[in-house]
């Protein structure tokens, strides 16, 4: 929900189609802080909240894995 307050028009518009189109794998832990993305090849955890303030404006930490036993450690 934070997320797509904080954008405006067709940057709103692609995040909602996105998560239409893959809800079935996005997750939300309400007492978890830290962020994990996780692709076919990569991923990245962090702790920036996904919002534009979080992700440009904020100095946050986040570590990305490249390593394919990693990224499926994290995926599973």
């Amino acid at each position: 929900e934070a997320l797509v307050k904080s954008l405006v028009g067709a940057q709103r518009a692609e995040i909602v189609r996105f998560l239409v189109e893959h809800g079935e794998r996005v997750r939300h832990w309400p007492d978890l802080h830290a962020k994990v993305v996780v692709g076919d090849s990569r991923a990245l955890v962090g702790s920036a909240n996904l919002t534009a303030m979080g992700l440009g404006r904020r100095q946050e930490m986040a570590v990305a894995f490249e390593d394919c036993g990693e990224v499926e450690q994290l995926r599973g």
